[in-house]
């Protein structure tokens, strides 16, 4: 057997280069599947979005509804379309602020203004996808507090 040369090897690239063709994102992550998001990337609980939950609807046109984020449930996941239609979501249960829930009988689910005091829908498991092709939601600004004048 010949003792090792002092001088590289031509078919082995030096350390650096092989630690740069590792996958991306780590332990048990390859590079077709990148790293989750953070629950930072979607609005906080509490936030109050505008939803179309249509596919065909924009925010600027049909029946859009006005939600606040009760809360989410579990981690963000990658969804399994292809495409476009790839993407992370994650699952919140969302307060609706303009539809009335189930116990007011004939006007259960009936669309009203956001100060009607009665109960309102709450949508359970809800996707907030971050994907183009997903539900179209955005988060509604809040109005700035006005300051007293000293």
């Amino acid at each position: 057997m010949a003792p090792p040369s002092a001088a590289p090897s031509a078919k082995r690239p030096p350390p650096a280069a092989r630690a740069s063709k590792r996958p991306v994102g780590g332990v048990g992550q390859s590079a077709a599947q990148p790293l989750a998001p953070t629950l930072d990337a979607w609005p906080p609980e509490g936030a109050t979005l505008q939803i179309s939950w249509s596919s065909q609807k924009t925010l600027e046109g049909g029946e859009v509804d006005r939600c606040t984020i009760v809360r989410f449930r579990g981690a963000p996941t990658l969804g399994s379309g292809e495409g476009e239609y790839r993407g992370w979501y994650v699952r919140a249960d969302l307060q609706s602020l303009v539809r009335l829930d189930g116990s007011h009988g004939d006007k259960s689910h009936v669309w009203v203004g956001e100060e009607d005091p009665r109960s309102k829908f709450v949508h359970k498991r809800r996707r907030l996808s971050l994907s183009e092709k997903g539900t179209v939601w955005r988060v509604v600004p809040q109005p700035k507090a006005k300051r007293p004048k000293p």
